[in-house]
């Protein structure tokens, strides 16, 4: 088992109270699961204090043996309630804070009005953005293990083009990817960050499923199983000549590495040959017009209007 190292989480921390500085945060409290592995090494159950100064306090409700031996924090105490917070600040020399950071973005409601009622005259604010602000700048040891995702990933994809045969359900397909990844150290897990956004490996369709919309945010789709989880592979079965799309993210250690790619037994239509072809001068036009500074939106709607002239000019 990898183990994040401790100078790893120690300069993201403090990154955390360098943009903290500039927000007059006096503290940022962590409880995702993704934020609290990216901050602590480990998920285990609990929060993470970081202080606008001193060394952060990872407070563990389950299991907290675990979280010594998995976290590279110098701090990490056991509590059993949300209660105990102040009691544990004092101990450690932290004075009560007056404005504190929270992830409202994804943070319950219920939690939220418990760290009220716990400090009723601190300010609160949304810490999200600061935290994302950190996580999105990767060190070598992060690129490392994006590196070693994608390499599983296209393990993943040369065996899909082992198992892909005519007659085959794309669940059917599904099952062996999976399986494949699994072997190769796939988690089991994607996360997603929001509310309602769980996603199973990867989004496998083929044919006229590929084109099935769904609720999930994501690009594609898909019919799914059943309507308690409406979206990825289903029971279609794969015909000669059709696109097979396989939207797959491989995951090591935690770290994601999303991939598409399309396959077809056979020549696929001359109409969507032209349909990549088309894709492929929009994607040329992205790469040329991109910017520092630049919205997405913008790069987006320059692609849209783009799409909608091919799409007009080939009727």
């Amino acid at each position: 088992m990898r183990l994040t190292p401790a100078t790893e989480l120690e300069y993201r921390c403090k990154k955390l109270q360098e943009y903290m500085a500039a927000e007059l945060l006096d503290a940022v409290i962590v409880v995702q699961n993704a934020d609290l592995f990216y901050f602590t090494g480990t998920v285990q159950s609990g929060c993470l204090y970081v202080p606008a100064s001193g060394q952060p306090l990872f407070m563990v409700r389950k299991e907290g043996m675990r979280a010594r031996m998995e976290s590279g924090l110098k701090e990490v105490v056991p509590f059993s309630s949300i209660k105990e917070i102040p009691v544990i600040l004092a101990r450690y020399g932290y004075p009560d804070p007056g404005r504190i950071g929270l992830e409202l973005d994804v943070l319950p409601v219920n939690f939220f009005e418990r760290y009220r009622t716990l400090y009723p005259n601190a300010n609160f604010s949304d810490a999200t953005p600061l935290i994302r602000k950190v996580r999105m700048i990767k060190s070598h040891y992060e690129i490392h293990l994006m590196k070693d995702a994608a390499d599983q990933v296209d393990r993943v994809y040369n065996r899909a083009r082992e198992v892909i045969r005519v007659g085959m359900t794309d669940l059917e397909v599904a099952a062996e990817l999976e399986y494949a990844a699994r072997k190769d150290g796939h988690q089991g897990l994607i996360r997603m960050r929001g509310f309602n956004s769980e996603i199973c490996y990867g989004q496998i369709f083929s044919g006229v499923d590929s084109a099935v919309p769904a609720y999930s945010d994501t690009p594609l789709g898909g019919m799914g199983l059943n309507t308690s989880f409406g979206q990825g592979a289903g029971l279609k079965r794969i015909e000669p000549h059709e696109p097979v799309i396989i939207d797959f993210a491989g995951c090591v250690d935690g770290y994601l590495s999303d991939q598409t790619r399309v396959f077809s037994i056979g020549e696929p239509s001359v109409r969507l040959r032209k349909a990549y072809d088309d894709m492929l001068e929009i994607q040329r036009l992205m790469m040329s017009s991109v910017e520092p500074g630049m919205s997405w939106g913008a790069l987006y709607d320059l692609c849209l209007e783009r799409a909608v002239a091919m799409g007009s000019r080939n009727r």
